[in-house]
Order: structure tokens, then sequence, then C-alpha cells
């Protein structure tokens, strides 16, 4: 699960539609059962996201020189 799982996904189609659709009804959203569920979501999300950075941070600090450099 990624940052935008509350979005649609955006297409080529959706995009097109869009522009023919005046009165918004074409407008769809991930929902969730409540707001603290979306909450929980989004921290998760979040803190998955801070950890994926902090393993690629650690990784570089561990490559060995040469590949560094590369």
């Amino acid at each position: 699960m990624g940052f935008d799982f509350l979005f649609a996904q955006p297409t080529f189609t959706r995009g097109f539609s869009r522009s023919l659709d005046f009165w918004g009804m074409a407008d769809v959203y991930n929902v969730s059962d409540s707001s603290e569920t979306a909450d929980a979501m989004a921290m998760w999300a979040d803190w998955k996201d801070v950890g994926t950075d902090l393993v690629e941070a650690v990784q570089h600090l561990t490559l060995p020189e040469t590949a560094k450099a590369a």
C-alpha cells in the first residue's frame, strides 16, 4: 500500500471522461470505514515509507566504496 491509497488512480480514460463530466459525477475515491481507520492506514503507510528510506540509507552506508562510486 502506497501513500495514495485514498485517491483514485488516474488513467487516460478517466482523465478524458472527466473533461466531459461537467457535474462531477465521475469522481470516485477510495473510502474507509471511519476517519480513525483512514488515519491509521495513513500513519501505517507513512511509517512504512520511513522504514523503506532507513533500509535504503543503511544499505548505502554499508556498501563497499567501489560500489558507491558506480
